[in-house]
């Protein structure tokens, strides 16, 4: 009896953190934790300059962001359940291991509680209007999945966007200090920006390109289901060109960062792409589809990795 039940208190647990998509989370929290720590934070030793955000309150930041993206994941969930029975139905959380109910609670209680800390943090930070960010973070996911996810490129855009924002939000909270420190530290302050924008950049184009790449996974039940993705709308032929084009600018991107002995290191991810461009050519399937998907993820993870080597 016991075991039976511990088994039920395992699925569930396995379940919602499905639901929230755990692993994905992890890789948010650690790039927002190497931003601060080593892009941010550590090169500041020695100076005197002090952030509007201690450890602490840099936490509270961190949970923010991934009450957002977690909350983003649920409610992407609950829109997309006619479509994801068909495309892929071993791994339909809602209705199946959690209730549709409850999952709509456990989004709702998200938002709250997020609402309520963002609040808490533009107060400490004394600038009120900075909760304008939160509401139109939970505003935009919300439109994301329950419109402009059935539209094409619209909404793989806005979901890139928001992936090259988890970086770009330490800049805003520490807008006064980083103000300072390019007056009086501009050699810190031009590498700071130029590691930032290179890494929200690489944020929004892999995103966008892996968007692409499951709307063509996902074909079969978006189509089913009435959704007008780049690959419905278009055909899976016009859409993997899309796909292609773009992971060729990705590609030219990186190189260009061979001409800075800074960012050199970006480069080496090339060879991984070129690996992953030469699939996408080849790739007829769902299945290689998926792969193609996996293997970009990887390529992502390694994009975070790498920026330890641009810590000053």
């Amino acid at each position: 009896m016991a075991t039976g039940i511990n088994r039920q208190k395992k699925s569930l647990l396995l379940a919602l953190a499905s639901l929230i998509r755990l692993p994905n989370l992890l890789i948010v929290a650690l790039t927002q934790v190497f931003i601060y720590y080593f892009i941010i934070r550590m090169p500041l030793q020695g100076m005197p300059l002090v952030l509007a955000l201690d450890e602490f309150h840099f936490f509270l930041l961190l949970v923010v962001t991934l009450i957002i993206t977690a909350s983003g994941y649920i409610i992407n969930d609950v829109h997309d359940l006619r479509a994801d029975i068909i495309n892929k139905p071993k791994q339909v959380i809602v209705t199946q291991y959690v209730s549709l109910q409850t999952t709509l609670w456990i989004y709702f209680c998200l938002c709250v509680l997020g609402y309520m800390i963002a609040l808490y943090l533009a107060f400490f930070i004394k600038h009120l209007a900075y909760i304008n960010i939160y509401i139109i973070s939970i505003g935009g996911l919300y439109a994301y999945s329950s419109f402009f996810k059935q539209k094409p490129l619209v909404g793989n855009i806005l979901v890139a966007l928001f992936c090259a924002g988890v970086s770009c939000i330490l800049l805003l909270a520490e807008k006064e200090t980083l103000s300072y420190a390019s007056q009086f530290y501009p050699v810190y302050y031009k590498k700071l920006l130029l590691v930032m924008g290179v890494y929200a950049g690489f944020a929004f184009i892999s995103t966008l390109f892996r968007e692409l790449i499951k709307d063509m996974e996902d074909v079969e039940g978006d189509s089913t289901v009435g959704y007008q993705t780049a690959p419905v709308k278009w055909g899976l032929k016009r859409a993997k060109e899309i796909s292609f084009v773009l992971g060729i600018i990705w590609f030219s991107l990186l190189l260009l960062c061979l001409f800075s002995s800074i960012l050199r290191p970006v480069a080496l991810i090339c060879l991984p792409l070129g690996h992953l461009l030469y699939f996408l050519y080849k790739a007829q399937s769902k299945a290689d589809y998926k792969r193609i998907s996996t293997y970009t993820k990887w390529i992502m993870l390694a994009g975070l990795l790498i920026l330890l080597q641009l810590a000053f």
